[in-house]
């Protein structure tokens, strides 16, 4: 079953409850100072981050995704030391492939769209997807957006807070996996807390506390073990206890910041239903799947629901089957036809330069 916003209590996430899906739509404004700022620091970008490892997803109206390379070579004709090649390499290799492009034609305008449309048409798509994915946070720094109310008005913060979340999920899950083996006594979650200390001493330290756990546990049930090394095992799991509150209480700050910028609610039409549950699904979905969730086959037919969705997918392109039968919001990765790209890999952040593309 897909779940939706209402599957879950306030629809509020937890450290290990991460639905319902974070939904961001990106405009040309803030993902081109993203790429530039990524090359400055030769590290990836907390969105980018973000979108791999499932924090967010990151949706794009159609027109951004031939806006981008535009502007960066705009801001290379402007002079001064910007490596377009690099850029453009970044924007292709790390953003594209995880950035659902949607064609927003046939979308419903809103009142802040109407009211855009009279003064600049250019930037309408990115507030009627907003309209049909609500709630989602608008990522934007062009003034025009800002004035619509939808899009926060420092996506810098909203991208830190993004980082925080990011990172608190990814130490939590690390933390669960190593109780889940410790706990069997494996002699494999020992060989893996040495290979997390080399690479995430902060997850090596969570899964530390999870297995002294297990030990302080083992010794209750064992009398025979030396009292004073229980009370030191007691010690040093409070003190990681400690340490994993801090991690909770950042994700917790970080939620909160994400949660202001998310902007709207879930329309009542099917069209919005629809959206909603395709857009947050964790993978591409079929039409019973939708249906389940929607609960429509308490109403009506079952023959009639699946042909009023199928008609409903088909009627508007922000939906792709991606798979036969299987449907999804946008489509990631898109070339639309055009050659295969230049790979870019950023280099060190030691450096802080980085690399040309290469021709992988």
């Amino acid at each position: 079953m897909v779940k939706t916003l209402g599957d879950y209590e306030g629809g509020r996430r937890t450290l290990l409850m991460k639905a319902p899906q974070r939904l961001a739509i990106f405009d040309t404004s803030a993902l081109t100072s993203d790429v530039v700022a990524a090359l400055h620091r030769g590290q990836p970008s907390s969105w980018v981050m973000g979108m791999r490892s499932g924090t967010i997803r990151g949706f794009i109206p159609a027109y951004v995704w031939a806006e981008v390379p535009r502007v960066l070579s705009d801001r290379h004709r402007e002079g001064g030391d910007f490596n377009l090649a690099a850029a453009e390499g970044l924007w292709w290799s790390d953003y594209v492939p995880l950035l659902y492009v949607v064609p927003t034609t046939y979308l419903p305008m809103t009142p802040p769209a109407e009211v855009l449309a009279r003064e600049d048409n250019s930037d309408v798509g990115a507030l009627v997807l907003a309209g049909v994915l609500a709630p989602v946070a608008l990522i934007a720094s062009d003034r025009d957006l800002l004035r619509s109310g939808l899009a926060h008005l420092e996506w810098r913060q909203v991208r830190a807070a993004v980082g925080h979340v990011r990172t608190a999920e990814t130490l939590a899950d690390g933390s669960v996996t190593l109780l889940g083996v410790s706990l069997q006594g494996s002699a494999w979650a020992a060989g893996q807390l040495v290979r997390l200390t080399r690479t995430s001493p902060a997850t090596a330290a969570l899964g530390l506390a999870t297995v002294v756990g297990a030990m302080v546990l083992y010794r209750r049930h064992h009398p025979s073990a030396g009292h004073s090394g229980i009370l030191a095992l007691r010690r040093l799991a409070t003190d990681l206890a400690a340490a994993l509150e801090v991690v909770a209480r950042g994700h917790r700050e970080g939620e909160a910041i994400w949660v202001s910028a998310e902007r709207g609610t879930t329309g009542s039409t099917a069209l919005h239903q629809v959206a909603r549950v395709i857009a947050c699904a964790p993978e591409p979905v079929t039409r019973s799947q939708v249906l389940e969730s929607l609960g429509w086959r308490r109403t009506r037919g079952r023959t009639q629901q699946m042909a009023g969705l199928e008609r409903l997918l088909r009627a508007y392109p922000m939906f792709v089957e991606i798979a036969p039968g299987r449907w999804q919001v946008g489509r990631a990765g898109a070339n639309f036809g055009l050659p295969a790209r230049r790979h870019f890999v950023l280099a060190p952040p030691s450096t802080g330069k980085a690399s040309e593309p290469d021709a992988s």
